[in-house]
């Protein structure tokens, strides 16, 4: 359920307009570092330090 929640949130970060504010550019910030380590717990990894400090 928590990848289907990413994926969806990823699929509203890009259909986001480009000049949407800061929440989206955020929101697309901490997606980006969560997929590209795998998802944090789903994948057995460790969380990144720079997302969650």
């Amino acid at each position: 359920m928590t990848r289907l929640a990413a994926l969806l949130c990823l699929a509203l970060a890009i259909a986001t307009p480009a000049g949407a504010g800061p929440v989206a550019g955020a929101t697309d910030f901490l997606l980006r570092g969560q997929l590209a380590d795998g998802g944090f717990a789903e994948a057995g990894a460790e969380p990144d330090v720079s997302l969650t400090a």
